[in-house]
């Protein structure tokens, strides 16, 4: 590592830091009622303003080339203020991997040439399901140099604040699965009423129908599982940065608490139990951030189909978040658990993130059926 990686690294880590400190933690309980309650617009300008939703475009439209540790470093740093945020930074980034693979790179500079806000900037995309695991799709058919799309994408995650969405669907007469990047200024789209969910609040996510609306191929016919694959790795690893940054939140949060609550005349942290309790979260923590650095400067990150070691890698770490902020919760012995110091909206987080790209039991074993071939 040179010297001015380092230098760009450690600029990374305090804007972020920055950024969320300063920014989203006065509103982090607010943003949280969303769509009870309005959501402050003037931070995701903020973001848009520090580039955190250009980050992996490539170098010649303002990004880093998708460089997945600065990318990382962003995520670990936000979500451990408000994991809702580095989601939105998250799901952008992963339709824009899908455009690149695809090598429709173009359709991106169109997207940069005509932005006026974040709003016209973000893509929005389903990045709670697996495409190929749900049986609500919508349909394509061809009409002359350009498709139709009719039908329904649920959950499509920013989709009620983007300009445009990349949405998977099946053409008609072969079934063949393709993406396609639709405008949602559309008149023939309709987005839905903002879905309420476990958690991520603060990441709006909303139903999006479709009635005869033309929409532009990404990439080739038929090669949207390709292009899903090859990104799936990398963005599994990036997601697994988030889990890692809600859990390093938790811990630092229940740590402080302990080291300042008195009981029986010591800290409660000087309890042996609660020791416990807090190495347990420690250890966890920093496995998980070890075991990202390490993958992300072993390489990954490289778009490559396949990549087994970085997902047996990271999909623990998300099953880890949900145990390692379930302790945080108890670590306050119930004290301002919910809005002093947010541990129960980390917890619910943490077992939202848990269906990032599908299903956590249906990733598991889908990872076991790779496995297997592997072994043969």
């Amino acid at each position: 590592m040179t010297t001015s990686d380092e230098r760009e690294y450690k600029l990374l880590i305090n804007t972020s830091r920055d950024f969320a400190k300063k920014i989203l933690l006065p509103h982090r309980e607010e943003n949280d009622r969303y769509p009870l309650a309005d959501m402050d617009e003037k931070i995701m300008e903020k973001a848009y303003e520090l580039d955190f939703f250009h980050v992996w475009l490539p170098e010649e439209l303002g990004g880093f080339g998708g460089h997945l540790k600065k990318l990382v470093l962003i995520l670990e740093n936000i979500a451990e203020t408000d994991a809702g945020m580095a989601v939105m930074i998250l799901i952008n980034a992963m339709a824009q991997e899908i455009i690149l693979q695809a090598g429709e790179g173009k359709a991106l500079a169109d997207i940069c040439t005509r932005e006026k806000s974040v709003h016209d900037f973000l893509i929005a995309f389903p990045a709670f399901t697996n495409p190929f695991e749900t049986s609500s799709v919508a349909n394509a058919r061809k009409k002359g140099d350009t498709y139709i799309l009719n039908g329904e994408t649920p959950y499509v995650v920013l989709g009620n604040i983007s300009g445009q969405a990349l949405v998977y669907a099946k053409i008609e007469g072969d079934d063949s699965d393709s993406f396609f990047l639709v405008d949602l200024k559309a008149g023939s789209v309709r987005t839905g009423d903002p879905v309420i969910s476990l958690g991520l609040h603060a990441c709006p996510v909303c139903d999006v129908c479709f009635h005869d609306t033309e929409a532009m191929i990404i990439g080739e016919k038929g090669k949207a599982p390709d292009y899903f694959n090859r990104m799936y790795g990398t963005f599994m690893l990036a997601g697994a940065s988030i889990a890692a940054g809600i859990m390093r939140g938790a811990f630092d949060d229940a740590l402080a608490y302990c080291r300042n609550r008195v009981q029986g005349g010591r800290p409660i942290g000087n309890w042996s139990e609660l020791q416990l309790m807090l190495s347990h979260m420690a250890l966890t923590v920093k496995n998980a951030e070890t075991m990202i650095a390490c993958l992300c400067e072993g390489g990954a990150g490289k778009g490559t189909e396949g990549d087994e070691g970085i997902i047996s890698a990271s999909i623990p770490i998300f099953d880890q978040a949900r145990d390692v902020t379930s302790s945080g919760i108890q670590a306050l012995g119930g004290y301002g658990y919910m809005e002093d110091y947010s541990q129960e909206k980390r917890f619910r987080d943490a077992q939202h993130l848990q269906s990032f790209l599908g299903r956590a039991t249906l990733k598991k074993l889908n990872f076991l059926k790779s496995f297997y071939k592997l072994a043969s």
